[in-house]
């Protein structure tokens, strides 16, 4: 037992063996460091030594380690594996611009590409529109449909876990999108093919290419009033 303590005592203080021996305060030191580790506690005895609940909380935090994990990893996967955009809220400032530039009209249809949490979905519904929103990612789908659900909008705020492009933007009223820099020119070309001649849209942090903007406020930008020949021209 007092191999692996004595051999560290003679290494350090560069003393022999003989001299060692003869040495009670280098004894007891060994055997003081001995009983220190025996004092100390294996994982064993800490987890006999826990209650249930003590139990339960490590095991929901290494689960919310591991959903963190996993979240990211999807963000990942859908940015690289499906050229969509990673997930960033919206601010709730931000939330405001767009409302303010949409001027949501009620009974109206309105319409968030890439919804993410279902933020903007729920603010367009509040603002009297049926709202819609689009979502690859579904950890967020899940989560915005909860949201939605907490907020009292079942009725009148929809999320769908399916990619935008396939989809026919016809019957909008008002469009919003906070995408990212590759896709705009081909989400622009999409649009002047589908929505109303009337119809607003929103583009938060990423303008429209080509499309000359009605309105602006700081990132946001608001195009508008443009029948479909104006808007090819």
């Amino acid at each position: 037992m007092l191999i692996l303590p004595a051999r560290a005592i003679i290494y350090q203080f560069r003393i022999t063996k003989s001299e060692f021996m003869f040495q009670p305060e280098l004894l007891r030191a060994c055997q003081t460091w001995l009983s220190e580790q025996a004092k100390t506690p294996t994982i064993t005895t800490l987890l006999l030594n826990m209650n249930f609940l003590d139990i339960a909380l490590i095991i929901a935090l290494n689960f919310l380690i591991v959903l963190f994990v996993v979240f990211i990893f999807s963000q990942m996967v859908l940015l690289f594996g499906f050229w969509g955009a990673i997930y960033v809220p919206t601010g709730k400032g931000t939330v405001k611009k767009i409302l303010s530039l949409a001027k949501v009209k009620p009974g109206e249809r309105a319409v968030d590409l890439g919804s993410g949490d279902g933020r903007l979905v729920i603010a367009l519904a509040q603002a009297g529109a049926e709202a819609h929103g689009y979502e690859i990612n579904p950890l967020l789908v899940f989560l915005a449909r909860r949201n939605i659900r907490k907020a009292g909008l079942s009725g009148k705020a929809f999320i769908y876990w399916k990619s935008f492009w396939k989809e026919d933007f016809s019957k909008f009223d008002v469009v919003v999108v906070f995408g990212i820099a590759h896709i705009m020119k081909r989400l622009e070309e999409k649009l002047k093919k589908e929505i109303k001649a009337d119809a607003r849209v929103v583009s938060n942090g990423f303008p429209l290419p080509t499309w000359p903007q009605s309105e602006r406020d700081s990132c946001v930008y608001l195009y508008q009033n443009r029948t479909k020949r104006d808007i090819h021209t």
